[in-house]
């Protein structure tokens, strides 16, 4: 025989038998459980210690009552005051340095 078609032949003996070891692996399933089996449907007793249940909410806390502050010694009877009740800008202008720098 010539050897070019013996090799032909060993390679494709060779597939066969990894088709035949390996193709039952990949479409073989699980084996069915005995049916004397019995699975236990039993609901565990409660834990023993007292839950407590909270409501919770999105809101923000209200904001607690400012503290009187005293005068600033220097600065007589004025004071300087901030206003925390209005939220801070989202939308600033974006300052316009960054362009030039990437140019």
């Amino acid at each position: 025989m010539d050897s070019q078609l013996k090799q032909r032949l060993i390679g494709a003996a060779v597939l066969i038998a990894l088709a035949v070891i390996f193709v039952p692996m990949f479409l073989s399933s699980p084996p069915p459980k005995a049916p004397g089996e019995t699975v236990n449907l039993d609901i565990p007793p409660p834990p023993e210690r007292q839950f407590q249940t909270q409501v919770l909410t999105n809101e923000p806390p209200k904001p607690a009552p400012a503290a009187p502050t005293a005068p600033a010694a220097t600065g007589g009877d004025k004071v300087a005051m901030v206003d925390t009740a209005t939220a801070p800008r989202e939308n600033a202008p974006v300052a316009r340095s960054w362009r030039l720098a990437c140019t």
